[in-house]
């Protein structure tokens, strides 16, 4: 994916209204550093199991993406302080992406 979208991971109270930002951002934008590693509980690649593995040498991956300095174009901003509607964003987003990734709960 060329791009990737920022939302609230929880509902946000309105003193949280600084965090209750979604946007999308082009993942090479300028101030984005990625710190890369595997999932601690992925030790498929190291148990020599028969089952499948997907990519023994790249599965399992996911990144801390530490912003700094990022400009987002107002376009590009789909809630900006709106508390109130980020709990239904979380519900919504954890209903598609269980069923779109076989995300076991």
């Amino acid at each position: 994916s060329h791009w990737m979208i920022i939302m609230p991971g929880q509902k946000l109270d309105p003193s949280e209204k600084a965090f209750a930002i979604t946007c999308a951002v082009p993942v090479d934008a300028r101030g984005l550093t990625y710190i890369y590693g595997r999932q601690s509980c992925d030790l498929r690649a190291m148990e020599g199991s028969e089952i499948d593995q997907g990519n023994a040498k790249f599965g399992g991956q996911e990144t801390i993406v530490i912003f700094e300095d990022v400009e987002v174009k107002p376009e590009h901003i789909f809630m900006n302080g709106e508390t109130e509607f980020s709990q239904s964003l979380v519900e919504r987003f954890t209903a598609y992406h269980r069923r779109s990734y076989i995300c076991k709960a």
